[in-house]
């Protein structure tokens, strides 16, 4: 159960040694929206000083995680990124250790802390749910303690299951920059950074806590991400080799599913369905960062609709839906799509939504998509992957000839599960084969996947 009452902020009870360090807090009796939860939105005074990636504040995660998703333990986390425009920030992840941990053989001599091992698990996924909302207090991280939510997140708990390290991050940053890949792609990184420093922790500096039990020199890492989930990790894999190449010896794979590129054709499709409500949240996150671009938004809606336009700024996606049902967004505008076609907006889609635009992922991808997708086109989709073909990524990309965007989540599943598993197992290339790109059509349905939800 999420709480809403603000508690005293709790004090350390360690603080390491060397840099500013990191705080071990007090687990809360009750999670806490995160506005209201000093753990997540306290701002560190000296947060420039540290590091992208370096941990800012541990705690065993409040509630009962462990036993809804069958893990031995879940962690929070606070951890040092940037945003879009490269200013320090902070952001949060929740990271779950399996009952019984995948280890593979070591293949490689790469140690990212120059140390023996101290863990035994050697699999790791950053899981990006898509939660598509401009209001902290509706990310991922409170949605898991939800039981209708968390059913949506059957693929952490498949992945547990496997013995796979788990980090699902609220890859939006504790503003919720919706659909802000940029900010997205760092934060997601720098989340994978400080999974690897927490299991680079022995019990002398964990005061009490259980030591994560990852291997921090030899586990590899991929990203999965399906929708909103795919815009994020897709930028993080097009980020890594220059934002964070440190990261390439521990880098395995990513998967996207259902990817949304070009903001405007989606915007298209979406205005007036019952999935409108996406583009209020969505234009809304995109311009948190941005001032100018908000208040140009702002100032261009009609004063009879912007109230109510406004009111989706403490929306969660699934209130979305419901607010904007079978609505026009357009139509909440003066000058109608004109408006959302400016330039002061279309900059913002351009650098920081849409994919493609900032290089091609340096490990092997795995893209899956519903040809009958609604959300958006096939064809721009088939036009990333040529576009990642063509810039020497190593892609799978299946097409799938049954279903649409939310059955699609579903029938990705364990397709998506075995190809990393491959990966982590060494059997990726005798299982999948050596071609450099490969796009095929494939008809699957998968009713072992999550179930179904609005995205």
């Amino acid at each position: 159960m999420i709480v809403s009452n603000l508690l005293l902020l709790l004090l350390p009870v360690v603080r390491a040694v060397g840099g500013p360090g990191f705080s071990i807090f007090d687990t809360p009796s009750e999670a806490l929206l995160p506005s209201n939860d000093p753990f997540y939105m306290s701002e560190p005074a000296d947060l420039s000083a540290y590091s992208l990636g370096d941990l800012i504040r541990i705690r065993v995660a409040p509630g009962n995680l462990s036993a809804m998703f069958n893990a031995s333990a879940v962690y929070n986390i606070v951890y040092r990124t940037e945003d879009s425009l490269g200013h320090p920030l902070w952001s949060f992840s929740t990271v779950f250790s399996p009952l019984n941990p995948y280890s593979s053989t070591p293949t490689s001599n790469h140690s990212r802390h120059g140390a023996s091992s101290r863990g035994n698990g050697t699999a790791f996924m950053s899981y990006q749910l898509p939660y598509n909302t401009p209001s902290v207090d509706w990310s991922v991280s409170v949605l898991m303690y939800d039981p209708t939510q968390t059913a949506t997140l059957g693929d952490v708990t498949a992945a547990l299951q496997r013995g796979w390290f788990v980090s699902v991050p609220d890859f939006e940053g504790p503003y919720a920059a919706s659909t802000a890949g940029s900010l997205e792609g760092k934060v997601i990184l720098d989340g994978v950074r400080a999974v690897y420093s927490l299991a680079a922790l022995d019990d002398s500096e964990l005061a009490g806590l259980e030591p994560l039990g990852l291997d921090p020199a030899h586990a590899s890492f991929s990203l999965w991400g399906y929708s909103g989930g795919a815009i994020s990790s897709g930028w993080a894999g097009e980020m890594q080799p220059y934002y964070a190449p440190d990261l390439q010896p521990y880098f395995a794979g990513l998967v996207i599913g259902g990817m949304p590129p070009g903001f405007m054709s989606t915007a298209d499709l979406l205005d007036g369905t019952s999935s409108a409500g996406l583009l209020p949240n969505a234009l809304l996150g995109l311009t948190q960062q941005f001032p100018e671009a908000r208040e140009f938004l702002v100032s261009s809606l009609k004063q009879e609709k912007a109230q109510d336009f406004l009111a989706a700024l403490n929306m969660s996606a699934l209130q979305g839906f419901v607010a904007f049902y079978n609505q026009s967004i357009f139509d909440y505008f003066i000058n109608g799509r004109d408006d959302l076609n400016h330039p002061i907006l279309t900059s913002l889609y351009d650098g920081h939504y849409d994919l493609r635009l900032k290089g091609v992922p340096s490990v092997p991808v795995f893209a899956y998509k519903a040809i009958g997708d609604q959300f958006s086109s096939i064809q721009l989709s088939d036009q990333l992957i040529t576009e990642y073909c063509d810039g020497g990524a190593v892609v799978l990309y299946e097409r799938n000839t049954v279903g649409e965007h939310i059955s699609e989540l579903q029938n990705g599943h364990s397709r998506s599960l075995d190809w990393i598993d491959s990966l982590f197992n060494g059997t990726h290339a005798e299982t999948y084969g050596t071609s450099a790109c490969v796009i095929k059509n494939v008809t699957v349905v998968d009713p072992t996947g999550p179930p179904l939800g609005q995205l």
